[in-house]
């Protein structure tokens, strides 16, 4: 069960359970199942040449893993998307997933 605060500003939580609720017909939100994947490649660095690198997301499939991949490397490294090489993309197990913010968005715990 998942709870949050009502459409349009009021403040009274709403409780629903993977249901598509309304009010005044407005639909509030859907439930979106997260999976955890871990994203392994490299991207090109002034510095040091190729640099590897590993990170777990949690995404809808796969190619939205790889958009937020391309998106959040190039803009804390400041690279373009064409110098990020992304190998390989694989889904993981609740259990394996060692980030806690992408346990957390996968699993709710």
């Amino acid at each position: 069960m998942v709870c949050f605060r009502g459409h349009r500003g009021t403040s009274s939580p709403l409780l629903y359970n993977q249901k598509l609720y309304q009010i005044h017909g407005v639909p509030l939100r859907q439930v979106i199942i997260m999976k955890g994947f871990r994203v392994t490649g490299s991207f090109a660095d002034a510095r040091q040449g190729q640099q590897p690198f590993s990170v777990e997301v949690a995404a809808d499939n796969e190619a939205a893993a790889k958009e937020q991949i391309v998106s959040t490397m190039g803009s804390r490294h400041k690279v373009k998307r064409w110098q990020i090489t992304v190998n390989e993309i694989s889904e993981i197990s609740n259990d394996q997933i060692e980030n806690p913010v992408v346990k957390y968005k996968v699993t709710g715990e």
